[in-house]
Order: structure tokens, then sequence, then C-alpha cells
């Protein structure tokens, strides 16, 4: 399930998105059928009443039905003309309706979003908003485009699929808000150029703080150079201004390598001796598949007595290691690495000696390929796929899409069979991917140390309806699972540490006092609190009701009992587990 919608949401898009591809031919069909049974009824008529007319005088008549000239006859009347007489004018009115829709609809659905919230904004309309304002069009929201250049043939697709397409620059201020972006559940800027899905985000801040609504909107900006989009990511982590707008980070290749890696996992086929994975191109999605790969193996499987060995294949493989070393300390620890600077497609790359390097022939685990030329990766994958035929090696290989060269290898039938085609664009624009950052990665983490908590101490579901997992939570419990996350940067800096990025995987991060623990527990509680009243919830005693909106632990902290003041305190414990879930740590300021 999707954030923020609902089954019957869902059906009610598919049914229009059906409806709006079908309804001409719907109108077609009606009104040859009138025709049809107008001619038959009129034929039957002059029979009935003994006249002799011609078969065109029929033809006339039924097509006057449609303009209400000619239905008023005088008994005996055909059962077909009975039919057609109200059929062609009720075709006629639809079908005017229709066109009138058709040609209005847009300038209807601009007055609808004067009164729009909770919607999603799509800021460009080039390939990846065009994928993604179909993708959560689908997921059953409603999608708002900007897109300035009203030349742009994806406008019409866009509206098709149900999205309302606004013209003019998302960098200004002014189609933001005639996009109502500032009462948005989610904005998402995919422009070209970073530096204006930047300027959005500013824009959108802006127009926030002018904004009564107490809901957090969150922005989704494309960035596309990887290390700089990490970089932002890490220092805009669970942060929740003033303005209530939550900043996330996306692009392509990580998000592209996450796919391969939830597509292929790299883990050991045999689990009596080292894994073995071969990366092949190390541009950047390749170098994040390698940092990805390795830091999942160090948190998952780091007792294990040997790491597994990454070959690494690309024309300046050793540079781009060393790149990563400088990223990620441990890296040397993580995994035994094996680098090869070959031209992928040459000579040496066909002959396939980096498969031999400190790995015996048949003990690769996975191959993945990561060249950003489609015809590149395809071919280096089919060549690969022939060095290792015997072994049955799986290969995922990235694609663009999974249209066009991936369709003929994503089959997986036939000599393809090992071979998986990874679409990296529709598996980036997915809603799951876009929802998937740090912020909101954090946010889940909530819900589910909060089960594992409930579930040591003895407690169901049905005991405790909250116990459930992130796709069954209802939205008010959602956003209550956020907002606790963004409150971790208010806790630690009330006690003096910071977020900082989780780059040596060994270390250990700095842990709270007792009186520190205490004292956010405390925080943490009276946070609870206000967030319940904010929402119309009030103390009542026994038992807490989710429909009446009353609860017994709306109380001061000194009136809770003991147990209560624990999910508190545990709540405070759970904050480094949370970060490094996402790849961050806390660290006290004073810290070098």
């Amino acid at each position: 399930m999707v954030a923020g919608t609902s089954e019957p949401r869902r059906r009610s898009v598919a049914l229009g998105r059906w409806w709006r591809s079908a309804q001409w031919y719907v109108v077609a069909g009606g009104v040859a059928v009138a025709f049809v049974l107008g001619v038959v009824g009129f034929a039957r008529r002059f029979s009935l009443v003994g006249e002799t007319r011609p078969i065109s005088d029929a033809f006339y008549l039924a097509l006057q039905l449609f303009t209400l000239e000619s239905g008023s006859v005088a008994q005996p009347v055909p059962l077909e003309l009975d039919v057609a007489r109200f059929l062609a004018p009720a075709m006629a009115a639809f079908g005017a309706a229709t066109a009138t829709v058709a040609l209005l609809g847009e300038r209807f659905s601009r007055i609808r979003l004067r009164f729009a919230r909770g919607h999603v904004v799509v800021c460009g309309l080039g390939d990846r908003g065009q994928r993604i304002a179909e993708e959560f069009v689908r997921a059953g929201h409603r999608v708002v485009v900007i897109e300035r250049n009203e030349a742009n043939p994806g406008i019409i697709q866009a509206r098709e699929c149900g999205a309302v397409v606004v013209i003019g620059d998302a960098a200004d201020g002014q189609a933001l808000h005639q996009a109502r972006a500032d009462r948005a559940r989610y904005v998402i800027a995919v422009c070209a150029e970073d530096g204006t899905n930047a300027a959005i985000a500013v824009r959108l801040s802006a127009l926030r703080s002018t904004c009564t609504r107490s809901e957090p909107v969150t922005a989704i900006v494309h960035v596309r150079n990887t290390e700089l989009c990490d970089l932002l990511a890490e220092s805009s982590a669970l942060s929740c201004g003033a303005d209530g707008m939550r900043l996330e980070f996306f692009n392509v290749p990580r998000s592209g390598a996450a796919a391969m890696l939830a597509e292929l996992p790299a883990a050991p086929r045999n689990p009596d001796r080292p894994g073995a994975i071969v990366v092949v191109g190390l541009g950047r999605l390749g170098r994040s598949l390698v940092l990805q790969a390795a830091r999942a193996w160090w948190f998952d499987h780091a007792n294990r007595a040997e790491p597994p060995h990454f070959v690494l294949v690309d024309r300046a493989a050793s540079a781009s290691v060393e790149r990563l070393r400088a990223r990620a300390p441990r890296l040397d620890d993580a995994c035994r690495i094996h680098t090869h600077d070959v031209e992928i497609g040459g000579p040496e790359f066909e002959r396939g000696a980096f498969l031999l390097d400190g790995v015996a022939p048949l003990a690769i685990d996975a191959v993945y390929v990561c060249c950003e030329d489609e015809a590149e990766a395809l071919t280096a994958a089919l060549t690969v796929r022939r060095l290792t035929r015997a072994a049955h090696v799986p290969i995922a290989v990235r694609m663009r899409s999974n249209d066009g060269l991936a369709s003929i290898a994503i089959a997986g039938v036939g000599d393809f069979a090992h071979l998986h085609a990874v679409g990296v664009l529709d598996a980036t624009c997915s809603v799951s991917a876009l929802l998937g950052g740090v912020n909101e990665s954090t946010a889940r983490a909530v819900p589910a140390d909060y089960v594992r908590r409930e579930r040591d101490a003895g407690r169901t579901a049905t005991e405790n309806p909250s116990m459930a997992a992130w796709d069954d939570l209802p939205e008010h419990l959602r956003e209550s699972n956020r907002r606790q996350a963004d409150d971790i940067v208010r806790k630690l800096r009330e006690v003096g540490m910071t977020i900082v990025p989780l780059d040596d995987w060994a270390a250990e991060p700095d842990m709270f006092t007792p009186g520190e623990l205490e004292r956010l527990a405390i925080g943490e509680h009276d946070r609870w609190v206000r967030e319940r009243t904010d929402l119309g919830w009030k103390y009542a005693p026994g038992p807490k009701n989710v429909e009446r909106k009353t609860s017994p632990y709306l109380v001061g902290w000194d009136d809770l009992a003991e147990d209560i003041r624990d999910l508190d305190r545990d709540a405070v414990r759970a904050i480094p587990a949370l970060l490094a879930a996402a790849g961050l740590t806390m660290q006290r300021a004073d810290t070098p």
C-alpha cells in the first residue's frame, strides 16, 4: 500500500484511466446502436401503418432522432424505434458533454486546484517527470505537473493519464502557488538542471513560510551527481524546519544500484566459501553499487571469517577504487578487492582473464554490469554469460528502462535464463523508491523497532493494534512516526550531539548518559502529548479509544506508570540503530 492512498481511491483512478481511453468508443457504439435501431424501427412502422416508402426515408428519419426532430410519432411504435428515440438524443447529449469536458476539462481542473491538498506536485516533464507522474497517478494519488514548455509532447500524455498540468516555470513561486504546492504532500523536482531543482526547493520553503497548513510537505529533489546527492542527503537528514518542509535528495545511479541489488542480491550461493561478485563498469552507478553491497555485507555478515571478493572491471578501475576508499575507510575490511584496468568490450575483456584473478572460475556468485550505454552493457553482459555459461552465474545488467533492449533479456528464458535486465529509470521513478529517502526510511524503522520491542514484551497485535507493518498503518500513524523521526535532530542538539555520515562502519556511536536518556525521554513524551493534542485527542481514563481519540497517557511525565515511561526511554535508546539503518550516526559536537 502506498502512503496516503486507499484501495477504493486506486480502483477509482484505474476506472478513470479506463474510462478516459474508452469513452469515445462507448459514444460511437451507442450512436451506431441508436442509428441501426432507428432505421429498423422506422422501416417496421412504415409496414405497420401501410406506408410504402423507400429505405432512405428510414435512414433520414433515424438521423433526425439525434436532433429530436423525428422521435414524436403516433402509435404504433415498434420496440426498436421506441428504444432508438430515447437512446439517440441521450448519446448526442452525452457526446456533446464529453466534448465540452475534453475542451474545458483542464480549466475545471485548475478551478479544483484552488481547493487541493495532500496531492503530489511533479516539477519538470522530461522522461523522469513523465514516469513519476504516471506512477503516482497509478498508485492513487492526485497529481499536478508543472512544465514550462507548453510544446512538450509529454503534456498530452500527462493529461491523458489523469494529471493536471500547469504551464509555467516551477522555479517561479507563481507556478508553485498555482499548483498549490504549499498544501501538497510531496513536491518532486526533476527538472534537467540541478540548479533549477534547488531553486524549486528554496521557492517552496518561502511559500511554506506563509502557509498556515500544519501538515508537513516533503520536497524530493533530483541531483545528477551521486557524490553531491549523498552529501546533500546526509546534511539534510531528518530535518523538518519551521516551515514544515522535509527535504529528500535522490538520483538515478544511487537508486538504480539499490534496484540492481534488490533484483539480484549480492549473497553467497555457497555458504561454505567466501562470496565473490564481479562489477563491470565503475561509473556513478557502479561505484554506488560497490559501496552499497560492501556496506550491506559489513552489517549483515561481518562475523564471517572471510569477507567476499569484489572483482572490479573498468578502464580506470584502480582510480575509481581509490575514490571509494576515500569515502569508506572500512571498504578493504569489508571485501577483498581485485581491480582490472581494461577496456570493456576490448580483446582483454573478451578473453575474460578478470574472472580468474584470485577467484576460482566457478566461484562467482553474481555479476553486475553497470555500463551507462545500453548497447555496451548488454554486449558486456552477453560476453560474461558466454565466459561463465557452465557455472550458471546470475548476471544483472543495467538498462535505462524495461523497454527496448531490456525487453529482449527481461523475459529470462532460454539462453537468457540467468540474465536479469534492470530498468534503472523505471526503478528510480517508482513510488516506493522516491518515498524511500533518509527521512522516510528512518520513519519506517520507528514502527519496526516498536513492534519488535512489543513482541519482546509478550504483547500481540490483537492486544495492541499499533503493532502493524508500515504499509498496514493508517496515514495518521505513519505521519506520527515521521514526526518522531523529525525530532531526532532536535533531541541530539539538546544534548550537544549532531548527525554525521557513518563512514567508519566499525565505529561505535557516542551514547547517551543516564541523565541525558531520562531528559530526552521526558522530551519525547512531551512531544507526543503536543502532537496528539493538536490532532484533537483528549485525556480519558481507561483503555485508549482510537475512534473517540482519548488516551489515559495524555498526562505529565510524573503521572505516568513506569512501564509507559520505558516506552519513551526505549524510543530514545533506539536512535543510534535508526540512524545506522540510514547510513548515519550521532557524534558529540566537540568530537574531532
